[in-house]
């Protein structure tokens, strides 16, 4: 799911020890242990893709087309059941929306309103061992457990943690999220570019306890000046291409990746460091043409945007923001990272305006495979041989398609 990408850890330690190399293919990566935390330096993955997934999906379900089952709006998540039945979560409807494994209506779950079961904005849904399903409400910010069948079991309030965007779960129903926090009298001059620091917690699977797992960098942003309604105000704003960190959490493990830097950090969920995966990257300068096409590409999906009531004011103001972005100098060494059902690391490329490439890591660290998934499609659930994701087409329709696609072995992606 996403998510979406957001955390950074100062400290890196760095001491000798004892080295091992292991094979990965063509390629080797050196694995060595540094004060207890297994480092494992991959070389730079081959320019070519080895994998490429095939461009006709399985089924696509979607786009206006078998009736009102069938038509999906504000995806906000999706994800495969053991049992190779589709939960999708329709933000709009307020619902899940259960397909069998051919893409065939089954049933609803949910629906919309503030009650037990319900919904009023769903962010996100996650598939737990046994087919437990959690959805996150971000109005009500709380978690709402239904079991395979789509009944309602339980929720969890987060709301005694602040505010709490979750990213991740592990397998025990522990939350991974980043907790946010905005004030205006603290931000930075207008103009000027910073990192704000937030907190990674774990939150337990009942929701009466939260831990601060560690404290990482989030976001690089910009400070503008809104003004709405004779008023004005600063406000904060992604700069294009800039740095941003994605966390994550499989099994008993949470993923930490800020991309100011090519690695990802692996701990316990004691908050205990314990891998660090490693691979070299040659910057790529941000020329003025990759600006342009991406200001070309953030005014198209702000005319597609949910905000259609929006006061012109706002409207007009936005827009002007977009096209006088601040943007970094160089690209950074990817984008964001997803973990599969298997525990490889699946690290985005930053290639703006280039079909999706990804370089594939097993859960110890060790490059596996660079893949390419269908351009557009944005993943949210990645299995042993499938990619589960959200696509629109020309209309602006929205999908949800799967497609076949064979992770190769370290011995495999050899021959």
């Amino acid at each position: 799911m996403t998510r979406p990408p957001l955390f950074f850890l100062a400290t890196l330690l760095l001491a000798t020890g004892c080295d091992k190399t292991a094979d990965v293919g063509a390629a080797k990566a050196t694995v060595r242990d540094s004060a207890g935390i297994t480092i494992v330096d991959n070389p730079a993955p081959p320019a070519a893709i080895q994998l490429t997934v095939d461009s006709t999906p399985v089924f696509s379900i979607g786009g206006g087309t078998g009736g009102p089952d069938y038509d999906l709006n504000e995806i906000r998540g999706s994800v495969r059941l053991s049992d190779g039945r589709i939960v999708v979560a329709d933000n709009l409807a307020g619902e899940l929306r259960f397909f069998d494994s051919a893409g065939t209506f089954l049933s609803r779950g949910g629906r919309k309103g503030k009650g037990p079961g319900e919904f009023e904005q769903v962010m996100g849904v996650w598939a737990l061992p046994g087919d437990t399903l959690a959805v996150y409400d971000i109005a009500t910010r709380r978690i709402s457990l239904f079991n395979s069948g789509g009944t309602f079991v339980r929720q969890v309030d987060l709301s005694a943690a602040g505010f709490v965007a979750p990213m991740g779960m592990l397998d025990d129903g522990t939350i991974v999220g980043g907790g946010f926090s905005f004030n205006p009298d603290s931000m930075p001059a207008i103009g000027s570019r910073h990192r704000n620091t937030l907190p990674v917690l774990l939150i337990a699977a009942e929701g009466n306890k939260t831990d601060t797992m560690t404290t990482v960098e989030g976001m690089e942003m910009y400070t503008v000046q809104a003004n709405f309604g004779g008023r004005s105000f600063p406000s904060p704003l992604q700069v294009q291409f800039g740095m941003n960190t994605t966390l994550g959490g499989r099994g008993d493990r949470v993923y930490v990746g800020d991309n100011a830097k090519p690695e990802i950090k692996v701990y316990s969920r004691d908050g205990t460091l314990r891998r660090i995966i490693r691979y070299p990257y040659a910057p790529v300068v941000v020329t003025e043409a990759l600006k342009k096409a991406q200001e070309e590409s953030n005014l198209a999906r702000w005319a597609d945007n949910p905000f259609r009531g929006m006061p012109k004011e706002m409207m007009d103001q936005v827009e002007g923001w977009i096209r006088n972005a601040t943007y970094a100098e160089r690209l950074p060494p990817y984008e964001t990272f997803f973990l599969d059902r298997e525990g490889n690391v699946w690290v985005q490329e930053f290639a703006p305006g280039q079909p999706q490439q990804f370089q594939v890591y097993s859960p110890e660290g060790e490059f596996i495979v660079r893949t390419a998934l269908p351009r557009d499609l944005r993943p949210m659930d990645i299995g042993k041989d499938y990619v589960l994701g959200t696509w629109k087409d020309s209309d602006g329709l929205e999908h949800v398609r799967l497609y076949r696609t064979p992770v190769l072995a370290p011995e495999e992606a050899a021959r």
